[in-house]
């Protein structure tokens, strides 16, 4: 009887759309190597799917549309990547990480409250990092206008930051220093360093602010370890090649869109300075940044 009349499952409606031809076994395989290889193209997803059906006569190549409109479906999309370092993911950089979320100081930082903690670090700024890529325009007609371009003016800046709450009446600390020449030197580490000790002052029963910090040779140096530890702070340095635990680094990302928002204030080097100044003034709490990164009140 099943010969003749087919299955018994009872009819459901699906709008004259024909079922998926990926599916089964085919669909589980295109999800494990998405979770591996997240960036592949869909010529290459197509070319494992052929790989893993070898000897099948049945098998037929998949078309683009039929892989995307399947990852869509399973809850795949496109979205911006990111890259982490072969060396984040060796075993001794894998323990130090381990060490500094687990440990308490001078091991990690378990024990070092989240008011008290100042995340500094530096980046290069370019007056180009205010214009926009994108914008409207009529049908067949470019969308350009004067503005800055590659090759211009740069800044360096310094810039730490509390994981203190925020109030309208009081904001976050924030130190920063920029300049328009020149990187990071181990001079004005020390400059910056002396600048926000000379603001907080020796450390106090109950008052002990804890440095966090990448693994620059300039941070590093041994005048700028005696330095803090003069004034009674700590310093716990973020395990190598792991950017993701540092909070300034979002902060950072932050302070490259608000400028992007300068887009027409931002012409050349003086107004970058006067730009990104008031725009770190203009940040008045930090301390979700550091609980996103779930850094705690101890």
């Amino acid at each position: 009887m099943e010969s003749q009349l087919g299955h018994f499952n009872g009819c459901k409606r699906n709008g004259y759309r024909y079922p998926s031809r990926l599916c089964g076994s085919d669909l589980i395989l295109l999800a494990l190597y998405r979770s591996v290889y997240p960036k592949c193209t869909l010529a290459k997803l197509n070319a494992f799917l052929y790989r893993s059906n070898f000897g099948n006569p049945d098998f037929a190549l998949y078309s683009d549309s039929q892989l995307s409109n399947v990852e869509k479906k399973v809850g795949l999309s496109m979205k911006r990547g990111s890259t982490t370092a072969y060396q984040a993911l060796l075993p001794v950089n894998i323990r130090k990480r381990w060490a500094y979320w687990n440990f308490s100081y001078p091991m990690g930082i378990t024990d070092c409250s989240r008011l008290r903690m100042i995340d500094l670090d530096e980046c290069g700024i370019f007056v180009e990092m205010a214009n926009r890529t994108r914008g409207r325009e009529y049908v067949g007609i470019r969308v350009k206008e004067p503005g800055p371009y590659s090759k211009t003016e740069k800044g360096s800046l310094l810039l730490a930051i509390c994981g203190e709450d925020g109030s309208a009446n009081q904001s976050s600390k924030r130190w920063s220093m920029l300049w328009a020449e020149g990187g990071t030197t181990v001079e004005r580490m020390i400059e910056f360093i002396q600048f926000i000790l000379n603001d907080i002052g020796h450390a106090t029963p109950g008052n002990i602010f804890c440095f966090t910090m990448d693994n620059l040779n300039s941070h590093h140096h041994p005048a700028v370890l005696a330095l803090i530890l003069q004034y009674g702070r700590r310093l716990s340095f973020r395990a190598l090649y792991y950017a993701v635990d540092g909070v300034i680094e979002y902060v950072f990302n932050s302070l490259q869109s608000l400028i992007r928002q300068q887009l027409y204030l931002v012409t050349d080097g003086p107004t970058m300075i006067a730009a990104i100044n008031n725009l770190i003034a203009g940040m008045d709490d930090f301390s979700s940044y550091f609980e996103n990164i779930e850094f705690l009140i101890s």
